[in-house]
């Protein structure tokens, strides 16, 4: 059975890199040279649900990164 109400929404959209600190057990994320920690930029979203997308750009098979094709 479809699920149907009015919905209102608060998110947070967060683009940057991933830095895992394994030693310190602490999750940062490096956006345009500062350093945030995960767990602050989520704080008020305590006891939500969340959904984490993680990406990696990944070259075409047999292609090596600064190689050109010569013909």
């Amino acid at each position: 059975m479809a699920k149907y109400g009015i919905i209102k929404s608060m998110g947070l959209k967060i683009s940057g890199m991933l830095d895992i600190r394994m030693e310190e057990e602490r999750v940062y994320i490096e956006i345009e040279g500062k350093t945030y920690s995960l767990a602050l930029l989520l704080e008020e979203y305590d006891g939500q649900d969340i959904e984490i997308k993680t990406e990696m750009e990944l070259l075409p098979e047999g292609l090596e990164e600064g190689t050109e094709d010569e013909e």
